[in-house]
C-alpha cells in the first residue's frame, strides 16, 4: 500500500475514512492526515452522490459486485477534480473489522479525451444532419465507408448502395 500509484482507502460502514494511502498525495493533493476522519461524499463530485450510498451499502453487504467498479468525480485539494476508477469491498467477515477497502486509480485523462471525443462526434454529426450536399468516406484504397442518407435525394439511390 506504501508505495502503490494506486489509492487505497479503509471506509466505515457509513464512509468514514479510517485509513488512507499515501499516494492519495500525488493522485488528489491531500496529506493522509487531512482525510482521516472525513466523509466520502465531502469529497465526491455533486453528479456522483445519488450513488454513492447506493454503492457503500453494496459493498457493505454480502452481494457480489461487479468487479470492473465505479467512475467517480473526486476533488482534489487544488479544488480540481480528478476521475478515479474505484472498487471496493467489504472487509472478510474472519477480520473482525466493519468498513469497506476502496481501491482506486487516476483516470483523468481517459475521460478527458472520452469527453473531447463526444464533442467531436457531435460536432461531425451535425455537420453531416445539416450538410446541404452528400457527405462521404472512403479509405485509402478509395473504398466507400461511409456515405450520408442525403445522397438518396442527389441520386436516387440509398447510401447502402455505395458502401
Amino acid at each position: 500500500f506504501l508505495n502503490s500509484p494506486y489509492l487505497f482507502i479503509q471506509a466505515s460502514n457509513s464512509g468514514q475514512i479510517i485509513y488512507i494511502s499515501p499516494a492519495v498525495e500525488s493522485i488528489l493533493g491531500y496529506q493522509p492526515e487531512e482525510l482521516i476522519g472525513r466523509q466520502i461524499k465531502e469529497l465526491i463530485h455533486p453528479t456522483n452522490l445519488n450513488e454513492i450510498d447506493l454503492v457503500l451499502q453494496l459493498w457493505n453487504s454480502d452481494v457480489q459486485t461487479n468487479p470492473s467498479g465505479i467512475e467517480w468525480w473526486w476533488r482534489a485539494r487544488s479544488n480540481r477534480w480528478v476521475a478515479l476508477a474505484i472498487q471496493g469491498q467489504r472487509f472478510p467477515s474472519a477480520l473482525g473489522m466493519d468498513g469497506v477497502m476502496l481501491s482506486g486509480h487516476n483516470i483523468t485523462d481517459r475521460k478527458a479525451l472520452e469527453i473531447e471525443l463526444r464533442d467531436q462526434e457531435e460536432k461531425f454529426r451535425s455537420l453531416i444532419v445539416n450538410s446541404s450536399g452528400a457527405v462521404f468516406r472512403c479509405d485509402s484504397s478509395y473504398m466507400m465507408q461511409f456515405v450520408s442518407d442525403r445522397i438518396q435525394a442527389i441520386t436516387g439511390y440509398p447510401a447502402s448502395v455505395f458502401i
